[in-house]
C-alpha cells in the first residue's frame, strides 16, 4: 500500500519530536522504528548499525523478535542488509528469501516476511547502518516509499550521531549503547549427541545459538572431513538448526533440506545452497529433525 502524500512530512515531524525527548538513545530508537512501520504500513521496521569490525548489529526493531535486538549480527557483506551497506544504495526484493544473498536468522522470526526494502544510513559519505522495512506479502515498494525511507534515514543518521551511538570514523571506537547485550558463555559449544552415516554427520549441541551455531557447523564439517553436517541446539524455548554443505558438491541444496525439516520442528527457514538455517518451537523434535536431515542428505549424496 503506497504511503499518502502527507505521510513523509508527518513522519519527519514526529521523528524530530522523538529526537528532542529526554530519553536514552535506545529508547528513542525503539520509538523510531515503531513510527516508521506505522507510517509506511509495514509489518516490520528494523535498524542495523555498523560496529568497529564492520559487522552490522540489530539495534532496534518493530515486528521481529525483540530478543534478537543486540543479539543478531551480520558479518561485513553478509545477507541483504550487508549487501546494502556494502553498495551504499537502496535495494528492494519482492521475495527476499529466494535471493542468493539472503541470510536467514531464526532468532528474528523473519521467515514469514517476504517483501523487503532497505536503505543505507549515511554520514560523512560512510555507511553507518541500514534501515529496513518488510511485509508478509510479496510486493513492490514505490519510488515515493523508497525516497521517504531514504529521507528518514538521513534524519536517523543525525539522531544516531547526536545520541552518542556512533562515533567518528577517525575514532575507530565501537558504538556505545545503554542496552547491553547478554554475555556469551565462556565455554564453547558442546556436542551432547551425534550420529554419522557415510559422509553425513548430525549432532545436537548446547552452548551455541545464532552465529556461534553457524560457525560451529563449519568447523565441525571441516574437522570431521565430511561432506555435510546438520547441527541443532535448543535455547530459550526454541530449536535452532543449521545445515552446512561442502560448496564443491553439486545437486545438494541446504535450503531444500531445511525446508523439509521446518515442519518437523514447527517452523521454517532459508539461506544459501551451502548454508541454511531453520528455527521452530517444537524443541522435543530435535533428534527427529536430525535423523531426517541425516537421511535426506545421505540420499542426496548417494
Amino acid at each position: 500500500m503506497p504511503i499518502s502524500i502527507g505521510a513523509p512530512r508527518l513522519l519527519l515531524r514526529r521523528l524530530r519530536e522523538v529526537m528532542a525527548e529526554r530519553e536514552s538513545a535506545q529508547a528513542r530508537l525503539d520509538k523510531v522504528v515503531v513510527l516508521i512501520a506505522s507510517n509506511m504500513v509495514a509489518e516490520v521496521c528494523s535498524l542495523y548499525l555498523r560496529r568497529r569490525d564492520a559487522s552490522l548489529e540489530l539495534f532496534a526493531t518493530e515486528g521481529l523478535n525483540p530478543e534478537a535486538v543486540h543479539n543478531t549480527h551480520l558479518k561485513a557483506g553478509e545477507g541483504l542488509v550487508g549487501l546494502i551497506a556494502e553498495h551504499g544504495e537502496p535495494m528492494q526484493f519482492a521475495d527476499a528469501q529466494v535471493h542468493p544473498a539472503f541470510s536467514y536468522r531464526p532468532e528474528t522470526g523473519e521467515e514469514v516476511y517476504h517483501s523487503f526494502l532497505g536503505v543505507p544510513i549515511l554520514r560523512g559519505g560512510h555507511t553507518i547502518g541500514v534501515l529496513t522495512v518488510q511485509n508478509r506479502t510479496q510486493r513492490h515498494y514505490s519510488d515515493e516509499e523508497v525516497e521517504a525511507l531514504q529521507t528518514t534515514a538521513m534524519v536517523i543518521a543525525e539522531m544516531i550521531a547526536s545520541g552518542g551511538l556512533v562515533v567518528s570514523e577517525e575514532g575507530g571506537q565501537e558504538a556505545r549503547r545503554e542496552q547491553k547485550r547478554p554475555k556469551q558463555a565462556a565455554a564453547g559449544p558442546e556436542i551432547v549427541w551425534q550420529d554419522r552415516q557415510g559422509r553425513v554427520l548430525v549432532a545436537e549441541v548446547k552452548g551455541a545459538q545464532g552465529s556461534a551455531l553457524r560457525d560451529f557447523s563449519d568447523r565441525l564439517r571441516q574437522r570431521e572431513n565430511v561432506a555435510a553436517v546438520v547441527v541443532a541446539a535448543v535455547g530459550d524455548g526454541k530449536l535452532s538448526l543449521v545445515v552446512n554443505v561442502d560448496r564443491s558438491l553439486e545437486g545438494v541444496d541446504a535450503v531444500a533440506i531445511v525446508r523439509e525439516l521446518g515442519p518437523i520442528i514447527g517452523g521454517g527457514g532459508g539461506g544459501r545452497p551451502a548454508l541454511a538455517e531453520a528455527g521452530g518451537k517444537n524443541t522435543g523434535a530435535v533428534r527427529d529433525a536430525l535423523a531426517a536431515g541425516r537421511d535426506l542428505l545421505s540420499s542426496a549424496l548417494s
